[in-house]
């Protein structure tokens, strides 16, 4: 018997689909689970019916995850600063994702604070001119053209 035979049969809860099924009740719950996640549902049904005052389904759908903008971005810096060398990321991420000062920056890694200075602007061109080419010509100076301090 599958899953969708079982189901189908009769609507059961979680317990029984896992005994019908000769299963565990974790294969059950997630049986059960899995069967709702693919049948539609109006967006004015609930979004989950567990919590005291349950959102509309539409209400909560296309809603931005505070989480998906940092991920993405670091995600995508990720991808960028791979051209460069080990020690020029660990440098770049020292500075802009942990704030340090470069001072701090060339304790850290031993040298003085004018070469971690170089490394940065040295690392912040190749990836200005890595972005460059890949859209097609466009440039920092294309963004700060025009604009006033």
């Amino acid at each position: 018997m599958t899953v969708l035979d079982a189901f189908d049969r009769a609507v059961c809860d979680d317990a029984e689909l896992a005994e019908r099924l000769d299963r565990p009740h974790a294969a059950g719950t997630a049986a059960v689970e899995a069967h709702a996640s693919s049948v539609p549902r109006p967006l004015d049904s609930t979004a989950d019916d567990a919590e005291p005052e349950p959102a509309k389904s539409g209400d909560v759908i296309g809603l931005d995850d505070a989480a998906s903008e940092p991920a993405e971005a670091r995600t995508t810096i990720e991808g960028l600063t791979s051209m460069l060398d080990p020690r020029a990321r660990d440098v770049l991420r020292m500075r802009f994702r942990h704030d340090l000062m470069q001072w701090e920056i060339a304790a850290a890694i031993g040298c003085s604070q004018m070469w971690v200075s170089r490394i940065i602007t040295t690392s912040l061109e190749r990836l200005s001119a890595h972005a460059s080419r890949a859209c097609g010509g466009w440039s920092m100076s294309d963004a700060t053209e025009g604009a006033t301090a």
